[in-house]
This record gives structure tokens, C-alpha cells and sequence, in this order.
């Protein structure tokens, strides 16, 4: 029987776990999930190579939450959590690893309440696994985290001799496919480019830029693809850039400690020296909107208009709204700090017809159903989030009546 190590924090991903759990059952395998180890760090890695090395696959679940440490560790060695150590001890005894990241809006079980050091810990973690070789998938619910598994050839990744890295999950369009195609993220976006090309005329005038669009109009992606395209498109080096997602940012330290740990730093004091040594030329900021509007908000904004003026980094940010109404009352006797970097920022409208539909087809590759099965969804222009719900609805309503 196939035993299948299953990687994540209790408290935010509990019940995901236990979803991947049941799915792993139910296909005839063995779910193993370790949750207590002793507190010396030599016996963390020896229970952990023990659990790991009788498995023939890992399933990594990556939250926001760092969660439990080793209460000891050799001093060369860098802090990592439990979870973070069984992804590396997996990576290193070669076995094939499915890593799926919790997506910005995926709700936890429970609130996330840790210290500001262990919040930028588990973001640099995250940075660094979403930029990273490694194929990875995100996951918005436990439905669609339990249809992802269930999708997964085992068969197929599990063969004998397979590398240590081996595809993850087919992606959206391959032969084995989610249950509901209208999960998961798109291979390939669709729809913006007009959008991608303006950010892009900025970022070559050496302006700073700001994007602008409701929840779900695609922010994040289109950050992610200006991210990818940036080296080709403006020559620059993937280490001149920077994202960073404000999730968990409280106060300027928490900003500064996030830059120094994805620059490869370890205390926030060190910024200036490795801004001077690691010239960053793209400060990508998601979600801006999520930071403090108050005191605390006012000082981070202050410290990241600075950073132009002292080392020329531009700033690429992302909101639900304009930021000059977003932070219209940091000061009253001024206009906020980032408050006319971008006149004229670059807005997300719905996505027009002929664009909803390429989107919709796009997912329906391989399966029984055409486009004109969900025409009646697509009457008005829709944000993407809004569409692939609409369509993922559509969907099982399809798939239950042809049962």
C-alpha cells in the first residue's frame, strides 16, 4: 500500500489536511501525518527522515501560518518550522513532492496570531517556494483542494526511478484534470494585456505604478506576469525585483524585515546595507490596500516613497481602490505619501464577452461540455473570479444532471 505524507499547520489548515486525508483513503492509500515531535532539533530531523523515508510521495499544504520551531538548533542553521523542514527533508530524499499554496483569500480555520518575526518568516518562505523550480498550485477552499488531490496520477509520479521533482499536478487543459476545470488558476491570462503593456510603458519611463481593481479582477496574476515578463521585456535581473503582500505587515519593522529576509538578510536594521549591495530596481507591493490607514500605515507609506529618493526603487502597487482615497486621511494638511505617484493608474474593468468566453473554452479542453452549455452565464462582462464561479456552478449543475 502507498503511504502519502501529508505536510501542513494545524491551526490554519487542519481541516485541509484532513481533506487530503480522506481523498488519500479513499483512493486505497495510506495517509501518514505527523503532527508532535520531541523538542531536540537532532531528533526533529531524525523522526522526521524516519516518517518521510518509509513514504512514497509528500503532500506539502503551505498557509500563512508559520506555526511550531525546534526549541534547538545548531547556530548555522537557518530558522525553519516543522512543516518548512519536512518539505526540505522530502526535496532531499528525493521524493516526489505535490506542494499546493494556500491563495491569498483562502480563509483559515482560525485566526492566524503570531509574532510580526515568525509572519515575515512564513512570507520569505513563501516567496521563496512561489518563485522557485518547483510546480506548484494554489487553493482557495477545502472543495477545491479535495478536487486537485483526487486529480493526481499517482500511478504515473510514483514510478520507480522518477526525479526528485517530479510534475506536480497536470496543468489545466493535460489529460488528467480536475474534477471542476473551473478551479484552480489559469495556465495562461487572458484579457489584459492592454493593461500589461501600460504597466510595462511606465516601468520604462521610470515611474512608479499603481493597479486598481476590485477583489477577484486579477491583481495578483497580473503582478505575477509582469514578474515573469520584467527580465525579458526591461533586462532586468530577477534579484532587482521584489513582491511582497501585506498580509501580516503591521508596522515598518514588519515591512523592513520582509525586505531584509527576501533580500537574504536576518534583522531589519540591515536594509540599507543590502539595498546599497543589492540594487533593487521593483518593489511590487499586493493588496496595499490591506495596510494600516492610521499612525502605523502612515510611517510604512513615508518609508516606501523614501526608498525611491535614496535608491531609486520604484514602486509597482496593487489595490481595491485608488490609493489617494484609499489614505485620503493620512494627513490633513497634506496629500498621503503615495498619493500622486501614479495620476493615472491602471484600472481592471470586467472582462468583455469574446474575452469571458476564450476564458471559458480555455477550461473546457477535454471535457464533454462546449461553450454554448454556458452562454447563459455570460450575459455581461464579468471580473475573472466572478466568471470561474459562475462556470464552476454551471459545471457540477451539468455533470449532476448527465449522472
Amino acid at each position: 500500500m502507498r503511504r502519502i505524507f501529508i505536510s501542513a499547520t494545524s491551526r490554519d489548515l487542519g481541516s485541509y489536511r484532513q481533506a487530503v486525508r480522506d481523498v488519500v483513503l479513499n483512493k486505497g492509500m495510506h495517509p501518514v501525518v505527523q503532527e508532535h515531535f520531541p523538542p531536540n532539533y537532532r531528533t526533529v530531523l531524525e523522526v522526521l527522515q524516519a516518517a518521510i523515508r518509509t513514504c512514497d510521495a509528500v503532500v506539502c499544504l503551505v498557509g500563512w501560518a508559520y506555526g511550531r520551531e525546534p526549541r534547538q538548533r545548531s547556530p548555522e542553521e537557518p530558522r525553519r518550522s516543522y512543516t518548512q523542514l519536512e518539505y526540505d527533508m522530502a526535496r532531499r530524499l528525493g521524493k516526489p513532492v505535490y506542494l499546493f499554496l494556500a491563495h491569498d483569500d483562502c480563509p483559515p480555520d482560525a485566526p492566524i496570531d503570531e509574532a510580526a518575526e515568525l509572519r515575515q518568516l512564513q512570507h520569505a518562505y513563501r516567496t521563496t517556494l512561489g518563485a522557485g523550480d518547483h510546480l506548484c498550485y494554489a487553493f482557495r477552499a477545502v472543495a477545491e483542494l479535495r478536487e486537485q488531490i483526487a486529480s493526481i496520477d499517482w500511478a504515473a509520479g510514483l514510478t520507480p526511478g522518477h526525479p526528485a521533482v517530479p510534475p506536480a499536478l497536470p496543468l489545466p487543459g493535460a489529460s488528467t484534470r480536475p474534477e471542476n476545470p473551473f478551479y484552480g488558476e489559469s495556465p495562461h491570462m487572458l484579457g489584459r494585456q492592454a493593461e500589461l503593456a501600460r504597466l510595462f510603458d511606465k516601468l520604462r519611463a521610470g515611474n512608479h505604478c499603481s493597479l486598481v481593481g476590485p477583489p477577484g479582477s486579477g491583481k495578483t496574476r497580473l503582478l505575477q506576469e509582469v514578474w515573469r515578463l520584467v527580465p525579458s521585456h526591461l533586462g532586468w535581473p530577477a534579484s532587482a525585483m521584489l513582491r511582497l503582500h501585506f498580509r501580516g505587515v503591521a508596522n515598518v519593522r514588519d515591512l523592513q524585515t520582509a525586505l531584509v529576509m527576501a533580500l537574504g538578510g536576518q534583522r531589519a536594521q540591515e536594509w540599507r546595507a543590502l539595498l546599497r549591495t543589492t540594487p533593487l530596481r521593483l518593489l511590487m507591493l499586493d493588496d496595499l490596500g490591506g495596510m494600516d490607514t492610521g499612525a502605523r500605515g502612515l510611517a510604512m507609506r513615508q518609508w516606501l516613497r523614501s526608498l525611491d529618493d535614496a535608491f531609486g526603487t520604484k514602486l509597482l502597487m496593487s489595490s481595491n481602490a485608488r490609493l489617494d482615497v484609499v489614505f485620503r486621511h493620512d494627513d490633513p494638511t497634506r496629500s498621503s505619501p503615495l498619493a500622486g505617484l501614479d495620476p493615472l493608474p491602471v484600472q481592471l474593468p470586467p472582462l468583455p464577452l469574446d474575452i469571458c468566453q476564450q476564458l471559458v473554452e480555455q477550461r473546457l479542453a477535454g471535457t464533454p461540455w462546449r461553450f454554448a452549455h454556458f452562454a447563459e452565464v455570460l450575459l455581461t462582462p464579468l471580473q475573472p473570479q466572478e466568471l470561474l464561479q459562475r462556470c464552476a456552478i454551471r459545471y457540477a449543475a451539468l455533470r449532476g444532471g448527465a449522472a
